[in-house]
């Protein structure tokens, strides 16, 4: 595991590799949209060239080869490789022929991060299938819950992920940055939309085991039954780590990266 290390799985237009970089860390970040992907290239060149970004143009799934991404004409956040879902239910969309990557292929060449962040609408369980047991894993992950999410915390689980957080999206309800951070350096930062907000120690809440985090996920399914409002504005990320990662890290000094 490299603990300087954060992947990026979903980058979009890149809140959260900016943030992770400004923070200290070096970053791999990935996105199939090629118009973004582009857009990543450019807007991080300096980055890129000092060798602390790696942009990758490629579909994180299970398997290699190509595939077929749904791109939202509206919502750029709601492409996914999946075409069931927001990319093409919702407003008008374009089909666009991809690299496919599995997950583990880019461990194995840019090594174990030690926050894996991914948000890729859908096809997050897919890429989570591929991580190995036998194998390095981050210390901290997280995706963006979908109706698979039961499956995901079956994987993750089997893969040593005991304690959980379940952290709901969108600059209002998204936590400032803690100050002084206990990852990297401080950033003053106002969440967005596009951001995924703090990780790991820097999280609010207080970490969950498997019975709580369910729990947690009754009460929202709860209160999703009587949401009065659009449901694509309410969204919510698992966070996950194996408790014995986190206990070593709890007796550590705040850990800076610039």
């Amino acid at each position: 595991m490299h603990p300087n290390l954060i992947y990026d799985i979903g980058a979009h237009v890149g809140e959260d590799t900016a943030y992770y970089l400004a923070k200290g860390f070096d970053v791999v970040a990935a996105e199939a949209n090629p118009v973004l992907y582009k857009g990543l290239t450019e807007r991080f060149a300096k980055e890129i060239t000092a060798g602390r970004l790696t942009v990758l143009g490629v579909g994180v799934c299970d398997r290699s080869g190509t595939g077929t991404f749904y791109s939202n004409d509206k919502k750029e956040g709601w492409s996914s490789l999946l075409k069931e879902t927001k990319a093409t239910t919702r407003f008008t969309h374009v089909e666009l022929e991809v690299e496919l990557m599995p997950l583990s292929h880019i461990l194995a060449a840019h090594g174990t991060p030690y926050y894996l962040k991914i948000d890729i609408e859908g096809a997050e369980f897919a890429a989570i299938s591929t991580l190995d047991p036998a194998k390095p894993l981050p210390v901290f992950l997280s995706f963006e819950i979908y109706i698979d999410w039961q499956g995901i915390i079956d994987r993750l689980t089997m893969l040593g992920f005991d304690r959980f957080q379940l952290v709901r999206q969108g600059e209002e309800f998204l936590k400032p940055p803690p100050t002084p951070s206990r990852e990297g350096a401080f950033v003053d930062i106002a969440f967005s939309g596009h951001h995924t907000g703090n990780f790991g120690r820097d999280l609010p809440q207080t970490w969950l085991t498997l019975t709580g985090l369910e729990a947690a996920m009754a009460d929202l399914a709860e209160f999703k039954a009587n949401y009065p409002r659009d449901l694509t504005k309410v969204w919510h990320d698992i966070h996950a780590c194996r408790s014995d990662a986190l206990a070593a890290l709890q007796s550590d000094a705040p850990r800076s990266h610039g």
